[in-house]
């Protein structure tokens, strides 16, 4: 009985790390207009109400689809626009 356990635990564990390993494919070929992909990008990107404001962010870095040189998020989690458009 414990042998079966153990291999059932075992293929679930390799189940989920092939799971984690496709998600995080898959979010890099999946950014929007504007967007490329970070593996370590910073972890308080500007938006357009934040732009001009020194804000304290840690060093921490987070990965994930950041915007273009150039344009910046509408708000946290929005599309990424030239900055000029910020009103």
């Amino acid at each position: 009985m414990g042998r079966i356990k153990m291999k059932s635990t075992t293929q679930v564990l390799l189940a989920l790390t092939v799971l984690m390993l496709a998600v995080i494919i898959v979010s890099a070929d999946h950014c929007g207009t504007n967007e490329h992909y970070e593996e370590c990008g910073t972890a308080c990107p500007k938006i357009c109400a934040t732009r001009k404001d020194n804000v304290f962010c840690t060093d921490n870095c987070v990965e994930g689809c950041f915007c273009d040189p150039g344009f910046i998020r509408v708000v946290s989690g929005g599309r990424c626009i030239p900055l000029g458009h910020c009103m």
